[in-house]
This record gives structure tokens, C-alpha cells and sequence, in this order.
């Protein structure tokens, strides 16, 4: 029976050590990475969101850690286009907040509202990302995600209003957000993503 046992703690450990060389291996190789199982059984807009998320969040498995959201918020921090033209207001060191730590989430229920995704920055503060593609604006959307993000984080945040084209949001009132679009921000940040993946 002592000889079973000590059997039994050897192949266990053993076990352990392969299960750890087997993940080592599968990160390396980014082995986990499929995007068509981040994409199926979702309409547009949410299949947007899903891989803007999955890309976005340092969890995700393509084991690529805050990468491309470091790559993501150094876009946004060297250039966006204000609501009506008012002046930028985007730190410059936005990046250096991206850490693993960053939570990034998908229609994130808070208040009675549901934004697209919500990057939390421990360091920093909140990003919420509208992705407008088909659907229409809400009653106040943006001018709501704004007045919640000042709740939550007092004046640490931004409200990005993510189009096909960069359009004005038509529900932010008075209420600061900024515009990106697909055409433009997107792509050139999953151009970069792909470069420093080579």
C-alpha cells in the first residue's frame, strides 16, 4: 500500500509537469487561438463586439497578454475625432495603464444600462466602446454611458462612439465622447496588431 501511494504522488507530479509543459507549448504557439469560435452564432453588431473584446481583453487566449490593448490605447492616445470639434482630452501615457489586470467586458449590465464593452484600467480609470454598425442610438445613449462613467469613475474616462465611418453621435447632448471608426482606427490598429505578431 506505501509503495502504491508513493506510486500514485509520482505520476501525479509527473502529470502536473506535463500539464505545464503542455500550456507553455500551447502559449508559445498561441495553440488556443481560434477566432470562428469567437465568432459563431452572433448577429453583426455583437460579432463585432465579441472579437473586439476577445482581442481587446489580456485574458483572452490568443495569449498575446495586453498587447493589443496597449496597441489600442496608444491609437487613441495620438489621435481621435472629438464630438463637435472640441479639443482632445485623451492622456498621452493612456497605455502604460494597460495591464494585466485590465478587465474588459461585453455588454456590461450596470444601472439599468448595457454598454458594448467596458475596459476597466485599475490604474486609470473606465473606456466604454459603443459599436454602432446597423442598430440605432438609444434615448441619451452616449450622454447615459458618459454621466455612468463619471459616477464610477469620477474624472478618469472616455466614451468611444465606434461607426463604419466615424459619424457623430446624435444622443450625447452636451456630454464629451469621441468618434472612431472601422474604416479608419480599427483596421489600422488590427494592422499593428498584426505586425507585432509576426
Amino acid at each position: 500500500l506505501n509503495q502504491l501511494k508513493k506510486s500514485l504522488g509520482q505520476l501525479s507530479h509527473e502529470l502536473d509537469c506535463l500539464l505545464a509543459a503542455y500550456n507553455t507549448h500551447l502559449q508559445a504557439t498561441k495553440g488556443r487561438f481560434n477566432v470562428f469560435t469567437v465568432l459563431c452564432k452572433a448577429d453583426i453588431e455583437s460579432l463585432h463586439t465579441r472579437f473586439l473584446v476577445y482581442l481587446l481583453d489580456p485574458q483572452g487566449t490568443h495569449d498575446c497578454g495586453a498587447l493589443f490593448l496597449r496597441l489600442f490605447l496608444k491609437r487613441l492616445s495620438t489621435g481621435l475625432r472629438p464630438h463637435a470639434d472640441g479639443p482632445l482630452c485623451v492622456p498621452k501615457d493612456l497605455c502604460v495603464n494597460a495591464a494585466e489586470q485590465t478587465t474588459v467586458q461585453k455588454e456590461y449590465r450596470v444601472a439599468g444600462d448595457q454598454p458594448d464593452i467596458l475596459i476597466n484600467l485599475p490604474s486609470w480609470g473606465g473606456i466604454i466602446i459603443e459599436n454602432k454598425i446597423d442598430a440605432v442610438e438609444q434615448p441619451r445613449q452616449i450622454a447615459r454611458y458618459a454621466e455612468l462613467l463619471k459616477n464610477e469613475f469620477g474624472g478618469r474616462y472616455l466614451v468611444l462612439y465606434l461607426t463604419r465611418d466615424g459619424k457623430e453621435s446624435s444622443t450625447a447632448e452636451n456630454q464629451k465622447y469621441y468618434r472612431i471608426s472601422y474604416a479608419t482606427d480599427i483596421l489600422e490598429w488590427l494592422e499593428e496588431c498584426l505586425r507585432e505578431t509576426y
